[in-house]
């Protein structure tokens, strides 16, 4: 009890964006489904803030969350001035 197992971030940009990043399971908890349930409370969340675009900021993860979210990958240059001068590209 009381031991951290996952977590994942969400930074809102603006009105109707935002950023989802730092998701992270325990190595003792992996493959039990909790990064999918992380990431799907936190997309559901998003939404009900009213955020249209979720950009995810991944480096290993891109197929999880394609296959599973739909995610795509973009180029940075694609992505609205706002969301590039954020702090996650600082």
């Amino acid at each position: 009890s009381g031991t951290l197992i996952g977590c994942v971030n969400l930074q809102a940009v603006g009105d109707d964006q935002a950023y989802l990043f730092g998701l992270a399971v325990s190595a003792s908890r992996r493959g039990e489904g909790l990064g999918w349930i992380l990431a799907d409370a936190c997309i559901a969340h998003a939404r009900g803030l009213g955020v249209k675009r979720v950009v995810l900021l991944t480096s290993d993860a891109a197929d999880f969350f394609a296959n599973r979210f739909g995610f795509r990958r973009v180029e940075v240059e694609q992505l609205d001035p706002a969301m590039r001068t954020s702090s996650n590209f600082a």
